[in-house]
């Protein structure tokens, strides 16, 4: 509530406390310890580290390229090979274990702890896989290693985190190595030389987080002095070159493997470890070694590139080469703290020889504005690439306040309290606002308590745009239920989406919608707010922020606004009945509201048999007082269906313009509600400008509905419930609802198919099985016409509007049985009410597919573009929900208003001229329609436009509109009418078939043909005919069975191609034909 009257306020003060954590958004998810230690000729553990919280989420990292030591404080003489290496790892949690070969040099060596200290799971998450010492010895340069417990390679960079060898003089390229994964359970680690004995300390690491992208690249073997590898995705080096997003959000890790094939030789200071450098892009790392390098051809480098958007990395370079500690300025950095930060150094030296300690360096961070590197001899020429690492922004919480006791509320009267706009992730920000929007024709006209609320405002330059809202951290960590609840107003001709979602990990990342709408909820400012509750029970034991998205539409008409915010804790009261009911199910309310339970004052079962649809009882609900405007169904388990149908009958009384009711779907038992279909009061019969699903006159009128869910779009539990609500402006505001019937499908995969054909087919209706199975009774009335391809059955929605079943020699076709449809065109008006019994219609709940429609038909009245249009096969328009005297299929006559001359057509949307929508047609008045044949209407192979097909003969011509064409899929299809217009085909058909992908024809044997041939074979019909002057002639395609074996060479056959007709069996499909004729006879 927003009335702040002070008794109020001290209750809300006093339940809702707000907790300042001391960990808040500067926190990072990670910590560094940089470790200098004097190790000792046989190495020793450091047991005075900061203890880390887990061997899994921390490791040792070596600060230098080489992996080993930069030799000796004091020393002043050359260094060997086996004098510097060394290696190290993390052992326990308290103690870095420093591991050296037998030699007589006590070295100094510089390492970082990397410690991941974030949640589990969290989007910056790492996790150590294992920790290996690899022993190569001899010639054996290459091994694997077998793993486990790898959730994806490609996010693995295996750490060599020190190369140990027994090469007493010289060595450098002894001490090189390289390292990858081949996949989830093999790691490769290859090293130089072809004689010593090596041993590499490798820290495997897996980021897991979400914010991680890792890329590597492998140079191959190389001889070159610089070059470039290509980042690519696999773990290997190998698949898509891909590109990191910015070179200063990315640390390279680079890897070198000397000549492997030789030993004492190009072991050179100059011949050994590159240094890595970004590339001339974002995809390319380029490498770079002395001027004096030398090999044979075979080194190899490979890097694996660490990239995260909340990474800071900036590059230093550096020539100097003195003894001891050099310094450089690294302020422009930016760094805060150095146990958050990390440094990565790379040098390369001239020199022949073997002092080593002239161009080994050991390299660490002094303080957030200096960093050092350090060596025990001096001179050589050299460059140092230094790559410093802030990990200060990668976090996982943006809290700056906690909110730990309930109920929480926030109404936006004084601002916007503790929720935060997004600054990353959107485009706008929400504008807090009283009164209406500035825009007309959308947003409420003020909010729904109080002055304020919050609203996307959807005037250019704001269409299609995203508006987060986020809010502070809500700490569910001791609740076993929650909710939230919230109130929205959705006005608008353009609106767009409004999504709740959910994160776990301080606001790193969102999770998928917890809740959703799209598109127009209220048609006027002054309507009613509508409020929504998500349950929270998920989310108990965890501390979570909710996002609002707000998607914007295409136009202004998109201002979307929220209000009266609140999260409560403790289970959501439901109102629903604890009964249960199975599928098929129908309910009349006869005996009693049988399961079906009241919300409340303004939802009750009523014995008024003038508003009933059959018998005496029904369901009111009235007014808009939230769920006790509502009923809910008994419980049912839908989880073995495809798709689910709702059909109820209903009458409104006294609803005025714009005012809705809701059918409502819970897949949780009734704990949050979904709506599945708004239904709009506005001027429906015979209006001008047609508004709204049912009409505003107040005499008793009933109207027959379905809403189908598919399995798709909705969450299909074992505790599914409808309810009806009403959303009307008062008491006297009534709904009657009667006759609900719930119904399953479950879509099959048919075995057989027109042609065979079955890949793609969805809808397949034929009169010779009108039952599913078998043959109908001549002049029997047809109530269902069974599919035979998944199961979208047709169906009559009440007595009187059943077309006939013929199967006489006057009225059939070829011997094959036909609905007759026998409606009247030049009666046909408006109706939304699909129960006039003056129409012969029947309709399905899905099965339309634009992409391929195959019909065999013959209509009644002679086709010209004067007749009246005949609605033969239509849909729903699939670019919006409009009220507009929808024609979305196809039909006879002047069926899309849009072409002068037009005698059949496709289109989109209402029936109007060119300018109102999509449409195709066919302008050809020499077109003889009144003869059976195949129509075929489907997609052009770019799935842009469509082509109309007249047994084999492309006929449509002419286009309007061509950018509103929209694809329809699996949607609900009239048989007779279209969705406004009464029945008016008046005609046979045969076979209706669609398809949810165009089939190919590029030669007469494939899919389409095969289907086409079925057909004609059937039908007796001559595909691909000559037509002169009106008269079939010779057809021009050849027959094909289901195998693509041509039964009919058009070409072998010339001059016997007239009035083709025959006989057989195709069990593929379906088909035995058994007496024939051609239908040009």
């Amino acid at each position: 509530m927003k009335i702040f009257l002070p008794y109020v306020v001290r209750v809300i003060i006093l339940s809702t406390i707000i907790l300042f954590t001391c960990k808040v958004n500067s926190q990072s998810d990670f910590l560094t310890q940089h470790i200098e230690d004097n190790v000792t000729n046989n190495g020793f553990v450091n047991t005075s580290i900061t203890p880390v919280s887990s061997l899994t989420n921390a490791f040792v990292l070596a600060n230098n390229n080489r992996r080993v030591s930069a030799g000796q404080s004091g020393l002043t003489s050359n260094a060997n090979a086996i004098d510097l290496s060394a290696a190290r790892a993390l052992t326990a949690t308290n103690s870095l274990t420093y591991y050296k070969q037998n030699n007589t040099l006590n070295t100094r060596i510089n390492s970082s702890i990397w410690e991941y200290i974030g949640p589990a799971g969290g989007p910056n998450e790492m996790i150590v896989r294992g920790r290996y010492a690899v022993n190569l010895n001899g010639g054996t340069n290459s091994t694997t290693v077998g793993l486990s417990g790898i959730s994806n390679s490609q996010n693995c960079i295996p750490f060599i985190t020190g190369i140990r060898t027994n090469v007493a003089t010289q060595g450098a390229d002894s001490s090189t190595a390289i390292a990858y994964l081949e996949n989830n359970t093999t790691l490769r680690v290859e090293k130089g030389s072809n004689t010593n004995n090596v041993i590499i300390n490798i820290t495997l690491v897996e980021f897991t987080g979400s914010n991680w992208t890792v890329l590597h690249g492998d140079s191959g073997n190389s001889a070159s002095d610089t070059a470039t590898i290509t980042l690519r995705n696999n773990a290997d080096g190998s698949g898509t070159a891909t590109s990191i997003n910015d070179w200063s959000e990315a640390i390279i890790f680079g890897q070198h493997r000397g000549d492997n094939n030789a030993n004492g030789v190009n072991d050179a200071i100059a011949d050994n470890w590159p240094l890595f450098q970004p590339g001339g892009s974002n995809q390319t790392v380029d490498w770079t070694f002395d001027a004096n390098h030398d090999s044979n051809g075979t080194n190899r480098q490979f890097v694996h590139v660490l990239h995260n958007t909340n990474l800071t990395v900036t590059r230093f370079t550096d020539t100097q080469n003195a003894a001891d500690e050099s310094t450089i300025n690294i302020s422009s950095a930016g760094l805060t703290d150095v146990n958050q930060a990390l440094i990565v150094g790379s040098s390369i030296s001239s020199g022949g020889g073997q002092a080593y300690g002239r161009g080994w360096r050991n390299y660490y961070l002094k303080s957030s504005s200096e960093a050092a590197h350090w060596a025990h001899r001096n001179n050589n020429t050299m460059s140092h690439e230094i790559q410093i690492v802030d990990l200060s922004n990668l976090t996982s919480s943006s809290c700056s306040t906690t909110i730990a006791s309930f109920p929480y509320n926030e109404g936006f009267e004084t601002g916007l309290g503790d929720w935060s706009q997004d600054t990353t992730n959107d485009d706008r920000d929400w504008t807090r606002q009283s009164g209406g929007t500035p825009s007309n024709n959308t947003g409420p006209s003020a909010a729904h308590e109080g002055s304020f609320y919050v609203f996307t405002e959807g005037s250019n330059p704001n269409f299609n745009s995203e508006f987060n809202l986020i809010s502070p951290c809500i700490d569910l960590t001791s609740e076993t239920s929650a909710s939230l609840s919230f109130y929205y107003h959705m006005y608008g001709t353009n609106m767009g989406t409004l999504d709740v979602e959910v994160s776990t990990d301080g606001g790193s990342t969102f999770g998928t919608p917890e809740w959703s709408i799209s598109g127009e909820v209220q048609t006027s400012n002054a309507q009613a707010w509508e409020q929504a509750t998500v349950v929270l029970d998920a989310y108990t034991g965890q501390v979570i922020q909710i996002r609002f998205s707000g998607l914007t539409g295409a136009d202004f008409t998109s201002d979307m606004a929220i209000d009266d915010i609140s999260v409560t804790t403790g289970a959501v009261v439901s109102t629903c009945s604890a009964s249960t009911l199975t599928l098929p199910y129908t309910e009349s309310f006869e005996t009693g509201t049988n399961g079906w339970a009241s919300g409340g004052t303004d939802a009750s079962r009523i014995n008024n048999p003038t508003n009933s649809f059959d018998n005496d009882y029904s369901l009111m609900i009235r007014s808009n007082s939230g769920n006790a405007s509502s009923f809910c169904s008994p419980s049912m388990d839908i989880t073995s269906y495809d798709k689910v149908d709702f059909d109820f009958y209903f009458t409104a009384i006294n609803f005025e313009q714009d005012e809705l009711f809701y059918v409502e779907y819970s897949d949780d038992d009734g704990t949050t509600w979904t709506i599945a279909k708004i239904f709009e009061a506005g001027d429906v019969e015979g209006a001008s400008d047609v508004r709204g699903d049912f009409d505003i006159n107040n005499s008793t009128i009933f109207y027959n509905k379905t809403v189908t869910l598919q399995s798709t779009d909705y969450t299909f539990s074992s505790n599914s419930r409808f309810r009806v609500r009403s959303a009307a402006s008062d008491a006297t505001d009534m709904v009657y609802i009667d006759n609900i019937s719930i119904t399953g499908v479950t879509y099959s995969n048919p075995t057989i198919g027109p042609g065979g054909v079955t890949n793609d087919l969805d809808l397949w209706l034929r009169a010779d099985r009108f039952d599913g199975t078998t043959v109908g009774t001549d002049g029997s009335l047809v109530t269902a016409w069974i599919d035979n391809g998944r199961g979208n059955d047709a169906r009559t929605k009440a007595t009187g509007l059943e077309p006939i079943y013929r199967n006489s020699t006057a009225r059939n076709i070829n011997f094959n049985p036909v609905i007759d449809f026998e409606n009247d065109p030049t009666t046909a008006g408006s109706d939304m009410t699909y129960i006039d019994p003056r129409d012969k219609v029947l309709q399905g709940t899905g099965g339309f597919n634009s992409d391929d429609i195959f019909m065999v038909v013959i209509p009644d009245p002679v086709i010209s573009t004067a007749i009246l249009p005949l609605d033969t096969f239509t849909s729903t328009d699939p670019t919006g929900n409009t009220f507009d005297e929808d024609v979305t299929g196809f039909g006879y006559g002047n069926y899309s208003q849009r072409f002068t001359n037009e005698n059949f057509g496709y289109a989109i949307g209402t029936s109007n001229a060119a300018g109102n929508g999509y449409g195709r047609g066919v302008t050809n008045t020499a077109i003889n329609y009144n003869r059976v044949h195949i129509m075929n209407t489907r997609h052009n192979a770019s799935d842009s436009d469509m082509e109309i097909y007249m047994n084999a003969n492309q006929i449509g011509t002419v286009t309007s509109d061509v950018s509103d064409f929209a694809a329809v899929n699996n949607t609900r299809y009239w048989l007779g009418r279209s969705q406004y217009f009464q029945g008016s085909f008046d005609g046979r058909i045969a076979e209706v078939i669609t398809y949810r992908a165009r089939k190919d024809d590029a030669d007469a044997t494939q899919e389409r043909n095969r289907i086409q041939s079925y057909l004609a074979i059937k039908y007796g019909i001559t595909l691909e005919p000559t037509i002169t002057a009106g008269v079939i002639e010779e057809g021009n395609l050849d027959y094909v069975d289901s195998d693509g074996s041509v039964i009919w060479d058009v070409s072998a056959s010339a001059g016997f191609n007239f009035d083709i007709a025959g006989i057989g069996r195709d069990d593929a499909s379906g088909l035995d034909q058994r007496q024939s004729s051609s239908i040009n006879s």
